[in-house]
């Protein structure tokens, strides 16, 4: 006698995600009506992507083609890059450290928040959490006396051993300031085992695959927002490229060596040490054009 057995979900995500890229959904749809069905929650197509590829499906992990290779935009990176070669108009920002008096003033807001976390307990029911504060009661008392025109020279205090609840919330995420702190530590780099074995009540069945995409969302928003933030734009396409600090490094040199006048020679002698450090003919004359100006104030 046969036994029923439940679908599995790597395979219905990828039929699902198959079908609807072949009735043109856009991928902004696809990922809404993921999250409706269960499916998890990915913060864009690209780590959707790399979900599906992860899970064995083939998949190309930048750009969703599919059957593709996991790698199949990697060949065509480098032509990528070309097509962003410019670097732009410079613009300079305000210097970071104009913000250090608010991120100070964060930081004790923090400290602040730590300590809010002295009488808080927490539950999770019906996939909620559930918060409430149990502070110590103390009350203040004076001794009783026959005559009420006579004034207790001294004070009682009493400290009452019973709890008082004060309601903290009941949502989808830790109450404030919990899910903050967590996404802090997070972002600061602190390791996520000790943070689960403190606030998990069971780590050994955590969803580790999950837990790694929500880091990586989270990181990715983080980016989002900082790059807002000071100045920049979130838009659709291909974008420039990111450098290695190497790479970084690499453009500045020569850059600066072609402003202060050395000759092509001594540039070329230069470019030599970057090929013995691993970087390509193609990846240098990337480099070249960017014009990256250090701009050393003298």
């Amino acid at each position: 006698m046969s036994t029923r057995k439940e679908p599995d979900k790597r395979i219905q995500r990828y039929l699902v995600w198959y079908d609807k890229r072949l009735q043109g959904q856009p991928e902004d749809q696809i990922l809404r009506e993921f999250e409706a069905l269960g499916f998890g929650e990915f913060g864009s197509p690209e780590i959707l992507h790399q979900q599906l590829a992860a899970d064995g499906f083939p998949v190309c992990r930048v750009c969703g083609a599919t059957p593709a290779r996991t790698d199949h935009c990697s060949k065509s990176e480098e032509k990528r890059k070309r097509r962003a070669r410019r670097a732009g108009e410079k613009l300079e920002l305000p210097p970071p450290k104009a913000a250090a008096s608010i991120f100070r003033a964060v930081l004790v807001a923090l400290e602040d928040d730590i300590g809010k976390l002295a009488d808080r307990r927490e539950w999770l029911q019906g996939e909620r959490f559930v918060a409430g504060d149990y502070p110590i009661v103390r009350v203040f008392l004076k001794p009783k006396v026959a005559d009420p025109s006579i004034d207790p020279p001294t004070e009682t205090v009493v400290q009452e051993h019973g709890e008082v609840a004060i309601p903290r919330g009941a949502g989808q995420a830790p109450a404030e300031p919990l899910t903050t702190l967590i996404a802090v530590a997070v972002l600061a780099g602190y390791q996520l085992p000790a943070l689960l074995k403190k606030l998990h009540p069971d780590p050994s069945t955590i969803d580790t695959e999950r837990l790694e995409q929500a880091v990586q969302e989270l990181r990715n928003k983080a980016r989002q927002l900082a790059r807002l933030v000071r100045g920049g734009n979130i838009r659709r396409g291909p974008s420039t490229e990111e450098l290695s600090l190497l790479e970084q490094l690499a453009a500045w040199e020569i850059y600066g060596m072609s402003q202060l006048g050395f000759s092509e020679r001594e540039i070329e002698d230069w470019v030599s040490y970057l090929r013995a450090a691993g970087l390509g003919k193609e990846t240098i004359s990337r480099l070249r054009s960017l014009r990256l100006d250090p701009d050393v104030r003298r």
